[in-house]
Protein backbone atom coordinates (compact mmCIF):
# COMPACT_ATOMS: atom_id res chain seq x y z
CA UNK A 1 0.00 0.00 0.00
CA UNK A 2 2.75 2.59 0.87
CA UNK A 3 4.94 1.40 -2.25
CA UNK A 4 1.81 2.19 -4.61
CA UNK A 5 0.90 5.41 -2.48
CA UNK A 6 4.03 6.81 -3.31
CA UNK A 7 4.47 5.70 -6.55
CA UNK A 8 1.24 7.49 -7.64
CA UNK A 9 2.34 10.17 -5.68
CA UNK A 10 5.62 10.98 -7.66
CA UNK A 11 4.24 9.82 -10.98
CA UNK A 12 1.01 12.41 -10.12
CA UNK A 13 3.42 15.79 -9.30
CA UNK A 14 6.35 14.71 -11.77
CA UNK A 15 8.74 14.86 -8.80
CA UNK A 16 12.28 14.06 -10.05
CA UNK A 17 13.23 14.43 -6.20
CA UNK A 18 12.94 14.48 -2.73
CA UNK A 19 14.97 15.46 0.44
CA UNK A 20 13.63 13.24 2.99
CA UNK A 21 14.07 14.72 6.61
CA UNK A 22 12.52 13.11 10.44
CA UNK A 23 10.68 10.87 10.79
CA UNK A 24 10.27 9.65 7.54
CA UNK A 25 14.20 9.95 7.45
CA UNK A 26 14.00 7.13 10.46
CA UNK A 27 11.40 4.87 8.72
CA UNK A 28 12.95 1.79 7.31
CA UNK A 29 9.53 0.96 4.98
CA UNK A 30 9.13 4.22 3.72
CA UNK A 31 12.67 4.69 2.01
CA UNK A 32 12.56 0.45 0.50
CA UNK A 33 9.12 1.97 -0.81
CA UNK A 34 10.75 5.07 -2.12
CA UNK A 35 13.78 2.61 -3.55
CA UNK A 36 11.67 1.14 -6.14
CA UNK A 37 10.34 4.34 -8.03
CA UNK A 38 12.60 6.22 -10.23
CA UNK A 39 12.76 9.46 -7.94
CA UNK A 40 16.24 10.29 -6.62
CA UNK A 41 16.70 11.66 -2.69
CA UNK A 42 19.28 12.69 0.11
CA UNK A 43 17.73 11.96 3.59
CA UNK A 44 18.68 14.29 6.86
CA UNK A 45 19.50 12.58 10.06
CA UNK A 46 19.11 9.07 9.06
CA UNK A 47 19.02 6.54 11.35
CA UNK A 48 22.57 4.49 11.70
CA UNK A 49 20.47 1.61 9.59
CA UNK A 50 19.77 3.55 6.91
CA UNK A 51 23.70 5.10 6.09
CA UNK A 52 23.55 3.39 2.70
CA UNK A 53 22.30 6.49 0.78
CA UNK A 54 23.16 9.83 0.44
CA UNK A 55 22.65 12.07 3.45
CA UNK A 56 23.52 14.33 5.70
CA UNK A 57 23.72 13.86 9.54
CA UNK A 58 24.68 15.84 12.76
CA UNK A 59 26.66 14.60 15.73
CA UNK A 60 24.19 14.38 18.26
CA UNK A 61 26.09 11.58 20.31
CA UNK A 62 29.29 13.94 20.84
CA UNK A 63 27.14 16.80 20.73
CA UNK A 64 24.91 15.17 24.26
CA UNK A 65 28.31 14.28 25.31
CA UNK A 66 30.14 17.49 25.02
CA UNK A 67 26.92 18.98 26.79
CA UNK A 68 26.38 16.99 29.40
CA UNK A 69 30.74 17.51 30.85
CA UNK A 70 30.06 21.15 30.54
CA UNK A 71 27.15 20.59 32.71
CA UNK A 72 28.82 18.74 35.29
CA UNK A 73 32.06 20.73 34.77
CA UNK A 74 29.40 23.80 36.25
CA UNK A 75 29.57 21.40 39.31
CA UNK A 76 26.24 19.69 38.75
CA UNK A 77 25.46 16.17 39.41
CA UNK A 78 21.52 15.86 40.33
CA UNK A 79 21.03 15.68 36.54
CA UNK A 80 17.64 14.83 34.98
CA UNK A 81 17.01 14.11 31.11
CA UNK A 82 14.39 13.74 29.04
CA UNK A 83 14.22 11.29 26.06
CA UNK A 84 12.40 12.58 22.52
CA UNK A 85 10.58 10.45 20.54
CA UNK A 86 11.38 6.35 20.70
CA UNK A 87 10.71 6.38 16.90
CA UNK A 88 13.55 8.66 16.54
CA UNK A 89 17.67 7.91 15.87
CA UNK A 90 18.15 11.02 17.39
CA UNK A 91 16.84 10.22 20.67
CA UNK A 92 18.59 6.84 21.40
CA UNK A 93 22.07 9.28 20.39
CA UNK A 94 21.25 12.26 22.82
CA UNK A 95 20.46 9.77 25.37
CA UNK A 96 23.51 7.56 24.74
CA UNK A 97 26.19 10.54 25.07
CA UNK A 98 24.65 12.04 28.14
CA UNK A 99 25.00 8.37 29.69
CA UNK A 100 28.36 7.95 28.19
CA UNK A 101 29.32 11.74 30.07
CA UNK A 102 27.97 10.37 32.83
CA UNK A 103 29.91 7.57 33.46
CA UNK A 104 33.41 9.09 32.36
CA UNK A 105 33.08 11.85 34.73
CA UNK A 106 31.88 8.90 37.40
CA UNK A 107 28.53 11.09 38.17
CA UNK A 108 26.39 7.91 39.39
CA UNK A 109 22.90 8.20 37.20
CA UNK A 110 19.57 8.46 39.01
CA UNK A 111 17.08 6.21 36.40
CA UNK A 112 14.06 7.88 38.57
CA UNK A 113 15.25 11.50 37.08
CA UNK A 114 14.80 9.80 33.22
CA UNK A 115 11.25 10.31 31.65
CA UNK A 116 9.75 9.51 28.60
CA UNK A 117 9.02 13.01 26.22
CA UNK A 118 8.23 12.65 22.00
CA UNK A 119 9.97 16.37 21.02
CA UNK A 120 7.00 18.40 21.79
CA UNK A 121 6.02 21.02 24.40
CA UNK A 122 3.09 19.43 26.30
CA UNK A 123 5.53 16.06 27.02
CA UNK A 124 8.18 18.64 28.45
CA UNK A 125 5.90 20.02 30.72
CA UNK A 126 4.55 16.51 31.57
CA UNK A 127 8.11 15.23 32.39
CA UNK A 128 9.11 18.72 34.44
CA UNK A 129 5.64 18.09 36.65
CA UNK A 130 6.79 14.71 37.33
CA UNK A 131 10.80 15.57 37.89
CA UNK A 132 9.95 18.63 40.16
CA UNK A 133 7.06 17.17 42.34
CA UNK A 134 9.37 14.92 44.49
CA UNK A 135 11.33 16.70 47.38
CA UNK A 136 14.43 15.00 45.61
CA UNK A 137 15.04 17.25 43.04
CA UNK A 138 17.55 17.55 40.43
CA UNK A 139 19.77 20.80 39.77
CA UNK A 140 19.30 20.43 36.58
CA UNK A 141 17.27 18.80 33.60
CA UNK A 142 18.87 18.51 30.09
CA UNK A 143 15.56 18.15 27.57
CA UNK A 144 16.50 16.29 24.38
CA UNK A 145 15.27 19.45 22.41
CA UNK A 146 14.00 23.08 22.94
CA UNK A 147 10.39 22.41 22.84
CA UNK A 148 10.55 19.97 26.01
CA UNK A 149 12.66 22.34 27.62
CA UNK A 150 9.83 25.18 27.56
CA UNK A 151 7.25 22.89 28.45
CA UNK A 152 9.98 22.56 31.69
CA UNK A 153 10.53 26.20 31.98
CA UNK A 154 6.47 26.62 32.33
CA UNK A 155 6.43 23.47 34.55
CA UNK A 156 9.10 25.11 36.63
CA UNK A 157 7.38 28.76 36.73
CA UNK A 158 4.15 27.05 37.79
CA UNK A 159 5.57 25.75 40.90
CA UNK A 160 7.55 28.83 41.77
CA UNK A 161 11.23 27.36 41.07
CA UNK A 162 13.58 30.15 40.00
CA UNK A 163 15.64 29.21 36.69
CA UNK A 164 18.54 29.64 37.03
CA UNK A 165 18.75 30.06 40.19
CA UNK A 166 16.96 26.56 41.74
CA UNK A 167 16.69 24.92 38.32
CA UNK A 168 19.50 25.22 35.52
CA UNK A 169 17.76 24.09 31.98
CA UNK A 170 19.21 22.66 28.90
CA UNK A 171 17.78 21.91 25.85
CA UNK A 172 18.89 21.12 22.47
CA UNK A 173 18.90 22.43 18.81
CA UNK A 174 18.63 25.71 18.91
CA UNK A 175 15.29 26.42 17.41
CA UNK A 176 14.05 30.19 17.76
CA UNK A 177 12.14 29.54 20.78
CA UNK A 178 15.30 29.55 22.83
CA UNK A 179 16.25 32.78 22.76
CA UNK A 180 12.78 33.95 23.33
CA UNK A 181 12.37 32.04 26.47
CA UNK A 182 13.61 34.42 29.89
CA UNK A 183 15.77 33.25 30.55
CA UNK A 184 17.22 32.30 27.69
CA UNK A 185 17.80 29.00 26.85
CA UNK A 186 21.38 26.96 27.16
CA UNK A 187 21.41 24.68 24.59
CA UNK A 188 23.00 22.67 20.97
CA UNK A 189 23.20 24.64 17.92
CA UNK A 190 23.25 22.40 14.72
CA UNK A 191 23.77 23.86 11.57
CA UNK A 192 20.16 23.42 9.90
CA UNK A 193 21.55 25.81 7.08
CA UNK A 194 24.36 24.08 6.45
CA UNK A 195 22.69 20.71 6.72
CA UNK A 196 19.87 21.70 4.26
CA UNK A 197 21.86 23.27 1.65
CA UNK A 198 24.35 20.03 1.26
CA UNK A 199 21.15 17.86 1.60
CA UNK A 200 20.49 19.93 -1.46
CA UNK A 201 23.60 19.53 -3.43
CA UNK A 202 23.73 15.23 -2.69
CA UNK A 203 20.20 15.26 -4.29
CA UNK A 204 20.91 17.51 -7.23
CA UNK A 205 24.22 15.84 -7.75
CA UNK A 206 22.21 12.36 -7.96
CA UNK A 207 19.41 13.55 -10.46
CA UNK A 208 22.65 15.26 -12.31
CA UNK A 209 24.61 12.21 -11.87
CA UNK A 210 27.09 13.60 -10.43
CA UNK A 211 26.72 12.26 -6.96
CA UNK A 212 30.17 10.82 -6.70
CA UNK A 213 31.57 13.44 -6.30
CA UNK A 214 29.54 14.78 -3.68
CA UNK A 215 30.11 12.79 -0.67
CA UNK A 216 27.58 12.36 2.55
CA UNK A 217 28.47 14.52 5.59
CA UNK A 218 28.19 14.69 9.18
CA UNK A 219 28.21 18.17 10.58
CA UNK A 220 29.61 19.44 14.00
CA UNK A 221 27.09 20.84 16.67
CA UNK A 222 27.45 23.52 18.73
CA UNK A 223 27.05 24.43 22.35
CA UNK A 224 25.58 27.94 22.62
CA UNK A 225 25.46 28.69 27.09
CA UNK A 226 23.18 30.96 27.88
CA UNK A 227 21.29 32.55 31.43
CA UNK A 228 19.52 29.06 32.07
CA UNK A 229 22.94 27.45 33.29
CA UNK A 230 24.29 28.69 36.50
CA UNK A 231 27.46 27.92 37.91
CA UNK A 232 27.41 26.10 41.10
CA UNK A 233 31.42 26.58 41.59
CA UNK A 234 32.39 29.46 43.61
Amino acid sequence: MIALEISKFIDDFSIDGLVITPPLSDMQEFLNSLAGTEAEYSIIAPSTTLKDSLYVSSNDYEASYAMTSKIIEKGHRDIAFIKGHQKHSASALRFDGFLAALQDNDVKLNIEWVKEGNFGFDSGFSAGLELLKSQNKPSVIFASNDYMAAGVMKAAQMNGINIPLELSLIGFDDSPIAEQLWPSLTTVRQPVEEMAYHAARLLLGNIDGLSETIASKEFKSELIVRESLINLIN
